[in-house]
């Protein structure tokens, strides 16, 4: 039996997945607002799976007790995705990066970036750094540095020869292409195959905070992780090359916003692009199993 640790579950996206591959699940009548009992008026798919997951998808009752429910729902929806042969499995023998199958399960040690905390420390990286100096100096006198005054700039000295000083133009720039492409963006990826498979998370779908994740399995899993979902884009993909319009050459307001619009792209590509072994995933779960 797989015991399934979920690190992240879209629960929207496996209530309209599962909608679509058991016929609907089964349709309800909602009774109340706080908890909700179902009344299946027709039964579609697997005999019992979509009655199975109505139940589940149907029943709130809180928040935990949902996720719990979801657990179990993932469990039948995986199940049947594996009978219809709809999932590309980076363990099987015969696994392609080019299958055109609907699902692609990823499994290997998982990365995490998070790119709020990384525009965090480069705001904040000279000051880490001073800091880092001068406890260092410390270590041998205690908290005290045994009463010893130490300068600023000495201090700021000893940093740089460390490695713990950036150029302030250079934390500027970086932390303004930062914000400017990924903004908040919380990223998951593994290597397997010779391709890198990334995932753009929603926090709101963790099952716990971006922190208390990185701090119980590091940035870097020791731990192997399966991640589930739909590929939205492949790298060394040839694309158009066709000369972009001019804005000034616009016709009207709207048209030139749509222009803006495709030299935006161009830029994004640039810095943003899929590499060319990378595959984007749209995700459904991220998961340990035992």
């Amino acid at each position: 039996m797989i015991i399934r640790s979920f690190l992240y579950l879209d629960s929207q996206k496996l209530r309209s997945a599962s909608s679509q591959l058991f016929e609907g699940v089964a349709n309800y009548v909602v009774h109340s607002e706080k908890e909700r009992t179902e009344e299946t008026e027709q039964q579609k798919g697997p005999v019992a799976s979509g009655r199975l997951l109505g139940d589940i998808f149907a029943k709130e009752k809180s928040s935990s007790e949902m996720r719990f429910l979801e657990d179990h729902a993932y469990s039948i929806f995986e199940g049947r995705l594996g009978e219809l042969d709809l999932i590309e499995d980076s363990l099987a023998a015969d696994f392609s990066t080019d299958s055109q199958k609907a699902f692609f399960k990823i499994t290997n040690n998982l990365r995490i970036n998070d790119v709020r905390a990384t525009n965090n420390l480069l705001e904040k990286f000279n000051e880490i750094g001073e800091a880092l100096a001068r406890t260092s100096l410390m270590s041998g006198e205690g908290l005290t540095g045994g009463g010893k005054q130490i300068n600023d700039n000495e201090i700021k000295k000893i940093a740089t020869s460390k490695g713990l000083q950036l150029d302030a133009k250079f934390v500027k720039s970086m932390r303004s292409l930062i914000s400017f492409g990924l903004s908040d963006v919380l990223e998951a990826s593994l290597v397997t195959h010779d391709h890198l498979f990334t995932a753009p998370l929603k926090r709101e779908f963790l099952r716990e905070t971006a922190e208390m994740i990185l701090y119980k399995f590091s940035r870097v899993t020791q731990q192997k992780f399966s991640m589930l979902g739909t590929v939205t884009q492949r790298g060394g993909v040839t694309e158009s090359d066709d000369q972009l319009p001019d804005v000034k050459d616009a016709e009207g307001v709207k048209m030139a916003m749509r222009t803006l619009s495709l030299h935006m792209r161009t830029v994004e590509q640039v810095f943003l692009g899929p590499l060319s072994t990378e595959l984007v995933i749209d995700p459904i779960a991220i998961y340990t199993t035992t």
